[in-house]
């Protein structure tokens, strides 16, 4: 009997041969599950907010508005789902496949290092972007920022390993401390943005 509990649902797409894609929990670990656990709490906390944020609401000291929120749950409702559904095996595959059709096997590397530049790229824009919002949020809309700081960093170095950046792809995935640092970022997310809602509702008691 299979393990998995979510094995009923397996669906195998035929991509490869080698390395298919299934419809399963592809991290069926204490760890994995106690990461997806907690991206849950985090995307519940983040749909929350935005919730609880009217569209045109200009409040005085919070630099956070409902736009920063929508993202954000968005993203982390992304990288939750992936957390067990592990789609960039699927998209490697397909442009494994593609890169096949098209003769470009021998520029794999290339093609992958790129990838992982580009993401790179844009995270460091993000950041940018963070670091300008951060100048003028408060002590508590700081600490969801940099909350967002760590798990794009995390996401960044996630993507290198899954494009065999070797320097990061060999250590970081023989003792699992890629794990650990998921489970840090997304952890301290969660507890930034409990700790602004907190700050928020006792700035409105005062009031």
């Amino acid at each position: 009997m299979s393990r998995n509990p979510l094995a009923v649902l397996t669906f195998v797409l035929p991509i490869s041969d080698s390395n298919k894609w299934h419809l399963q929990a592809n991290d069926n670990s204490p760890g994995g599950w106690l990461a997806t656990a907690i991206y849950a709490a985090l995307i519940l906390l983040s749909w929350r907010e935005v919730l609880r944020r009217k569209p045109a609401e200009k409040a005085r000291g919070r630099a956070l508005q409902q736009s920063f929120w929508i993202w954000l749950s968005l993203g982390v409702t992304a990288v939750g789902i992936n957390k067990q559904l592990d789609l960039q095996t699927l998209m490697i595959d397909l442009g494994r496949r593609a890169a096949r059709a098209e003769g470009l096997m021998q520029y794999r590397r290339v093609l992958q290092a790129g990838f992982a530049i580009a993401a790179a790229i844009a995270a460091i824009a993000m950041v940018g972007a963070l670091w300008k919002l951060a100048k003028r949020a408060s002590p508590s809309e700081s600490l969801v920022i940099v909350g967002v700081c760590a798990l794009i960093g995390f996401v960044v170095v996630r993507i290198a390993t899954f494009n065999h950046i070797e320097l990061l792809n060999e250590g970081m995935e023989k003792h699992r401390p890629m794990l650990a640092l998921e489970l840090a970022a997304s952890t301290f997310l969660c507890f930034a943005i409990w700790r602004n809602r907190q700050t928020d509702s006792s700035r409105r008691s005062t009031r």
